[in-house]
């Protein structure tokens, strides 16, 4: 379930479509299926990945989104967006403290983009997240500043595209200083990977993975 931006970037005429009705009720089918084998959590899943859920081009299709995200509740959806100013207002009625099985993240590529933060900060939710992923600078100890009411913290390096090595640096030493943070303060912490290729770069930080997880992600 998302919604494809073609390219808004580049053009700004060009068209935003909601994608592929087909698979529109898949998460149902997820659902019926955790149901029928008695499993808590089904699985995770992104809303919009390859969009923004709270763009303005989505707010007539969203209410029925929202629908779905109530019916299937042994889905953890993450909702993750860049435009933290229309969240509150994008809330379906009876939202209260929070859908127990929806998170709410914003991306924080470096300092500057901090300030999405408070935003969130200021929506109930059962989850806030920070997705800190391309990481283009060292984002501490500013970080420190913005971590009041988030649950899970995310970092990775950039990947190119294809085989070319278009990735923009990115030094271990920023993931250290998150995952170091994030321990001081007992914040759940995931090293995604470091830069590189797709599919090539390493998840190891320091020899090791580092997989933390918020306690309502679905237990294996």
């Amino acid at each position: 379930m998302y919604l494809r931006q073609t390219a808004r970037h580049v053009d700004p005429g060009l068209e935003v479509i909601r994608r592929c009705t087909t698979t529109w009720d898949e998460p149902l089918e997820w659902q019926g299926e955790a149901e029928r084998l008695r499993i808590c959590w089904g699985r995770a899943a992104f809303m919009c990945p390859y969009s923004d859920f709270f763009i303005e081009e989505a707010d007539a299709w969203r209410p029925e989104a929202w629908g779905i995200v109530r019916r299937t509740q042994n889905i953890l959806w993450l909702i993750q967006t860049k435009r933290t100013d229309r969240i509150a207002r994008c809330l379906p009625p009876g939202w209260g403290e929070g859908y127990f099985n929806a998170a709410l993240g914003v991306p924080v590529e470096d300092k500057a983009h901090l300030s999405r933060i408070p935003f969130l900060q200021t929506v109930p939710a059962a989850l806030r997240y920070l997705d800190i992923s391309p990481c283009l600078e060292d984002v501490c100890p500013d970080l420190g500043d913005y971590l009041e009411g988030i649950g899970w913290v995310i970092i990775a390096g950039e990947t190119g595209c294809g085989l070319s090595d278009d990735w923009r640096p990115f030094d271990l030493q920023w993931a250290r200083n998150v995952r170091d943070l994030c321990q001081r303060r007992s914040i759940p912490f995931r090293f995604g990977h470091a830069a590189g290729r797709p599919r090539c770069p390493s998840r190891l930080l320091d020899g090791q993975e580092w997989n933390g997880l918020p306690e309502i992600w679905p237990k294996a």
